[in-house]
């Protein structure tokens, strides 16, 4: 627990701590590293240059980045009525509540403010350098939108569609250096 200096820090961790819904889950984190080819596979995958790419979202992905580096940890939503800028939420829950196995271990976020896409595909691996074993880094992966992380919702039910897109983003996480070939 934070060492509590006064008053004023009393109240301003009431505060942050009655901020949180009880439903969000807290993942300590490391520095947050981005994969080596994160600007070309998100490229491919929004169909955009890898100019265009870093010049649309370098910005709110340095803020978000620097937002879990400095608080230290991640928030974890798991309804859509705790969504919030920064939080991050399990792929494999849909919006219903309902799991998608495919996705278990991937996570999402939007990066930037109040638009649903593109989203930020996030995955977690033990903290190598620390000595905390509560501590993960987030990998930072790729940039995608979501009919082409969660099928256009006309084409949600086929079970074909939907293993063939987790087929390629198991690629991509597993062996992103190879993109050229599984795109």
């Amino acid at each position: 627990m934070k060492s509590l200096h006064n008053f004023k820090d009393l109240a301003t961790l009431l505060e942050q701590e009655t901020a949180r819904p009880k439903t969000i889950e807290i993942i300590n984190i490391s520095k947050p590293e981005i994969d080596e080819f994160f600007y070309e596979i998100s490229a491919i995958l929004l169909d955009k240059s890898i100019d265009d790419i870093k010049e649309q979202y370098i910005y709110d992905l340095a803020t978000l980045i620097n937002t879990w580096q400095v608080q230290g940890f991640v928030e974890v939503y798991h309804q859509d009525s705790d969504a919030k800028h920064g939080r991050i939420k399990p792929s494999h829950i849909n919006a219903k509540g309902s799991i998608t196995p495919l996705y278990i271990g991937l996570y999402h976020a939007r990066v930037q403010y109040n638009q649903n896409d593109p989203l930020l595909i996030v995955t977690f691996e033990p903290d190598q350098t620390s000595s905390n074993d509560n501590k993960q880094t987030p990998i930072i992966r790729f940039l995608i939108d979501h009919n082409s992380m969660f099928v256009h919702f006309n084409e949600k039910h086929q079970q074909q569609i939907m293993h063939k897109i987790h087929q390629t983003i198991n690629k991509l996480i597993n062996a992103p250096e190879h993109y050229q070939d599984i795109l």
